[in-house]
């Protein structure tokens, strides 16, 4: 799940790196749930933002990509082709660029919510 704050920046809320979680430990089977114990802080900078629960058939780990500036060259070969096109999407060089395997429209989901933080 990631965070895309009014003034554009982006966090990763699930998987918790911070607090020493793995993608892999949030991942779920067909038909588990998941419901955490920690809580969000909600504070500035005051305005409208997105949240993007993001799935896949693979647990996935955006954090590395979204805290990069896209010029990540370690372990390219094996990421998922969504980890692939954000990890593309952060970088500033016209030079050379990542091959992105084709995914089928089945291997990514992604649910939205926009909400407003107010006064």
């Amino acid at each position: 799940m990631i965070d895309i704050q009014s003034d554009h920046t982006t966090n990763v809320v699930i998987p918790t790196i911070s607090m020493g979680y793995t993608a892999e430990e949030y991942f779920l089977a067909p038909g588990e749930s998941f419901t955490t114990d920690f809580h969000l802080q909600i504070g500035e900078p005051i305005g409208l933002e997105t949240l993007k629960l993001i799935t896949s058939k693979n647990p996935l780990d955006l954090s590395s990509i979204i805290q990069s500036t896209g010029n990540a060259t370690r372990g390219i070969g094996d990421l998922h082709p969504f980890e692939k096109m954000l990890l593309s999407s952060k970088s500033h060089s016209t030079t050379r660029g990542i091959v992105i395997k084709k995914s089928n429209v089945s291997d990514i989901g992604v649910e939205t919510l926009f909400f407003e933080i107010v006064e």
